[in-house]
């Protein structure tokens, strides 16, 4: 038999941590569009009821449910706001720990051979 030379390629993973600022803005911007829209429910329910009453005649119904949909946008968007500034005051406090220090994503090489 006869042998095949084989070559040996290096592949190079690299880990690289997400920014978890990243995060916590995104979830303190749902929040205030979430409660952004509680506030907007909250502002036509009446409008909107009364239109509905004199429509169909069922408008304490349509106020009772775009009230309890602006309730619980505003639960929605109170858990979005508090998480991310947890996020946010979190990481910052670590960066202020370890200012100075560099960080540096996990590397791990392997050699395939082929």
């Amino acid at each position: 038999m006869s042998s095949v030379p084989t070559s040996s390629v290096p592949i190079v993973l690299v880990n690289r941590s997400e920014n978890p600022y990243s995060r916590a803005l995104g979830e303190r911007i749902a929040g205030y569009v979430i409660l952004g829209t509680a506030v907007l429910n909250l502002a036509i329910a009446k409008p909107m009821g009364q239109m509905q009453e004199e429509l169909t005649g069922d408008g304490e119904m349509w106020t009772g449910l775009i009230l309890t949909e602006g309730i619980v946008r505003g639960l929605l968007g109170a858990v979005f706001l508090t998480t991310g500034y947890v996020k946010y005051s979190r990481w910052k406090k670590w960066e202020n720990e370890h200012a100075g220090s560099k960080s540096y994503g996990h590397h791990l090489s392997l050699n395939i051979d082929i």
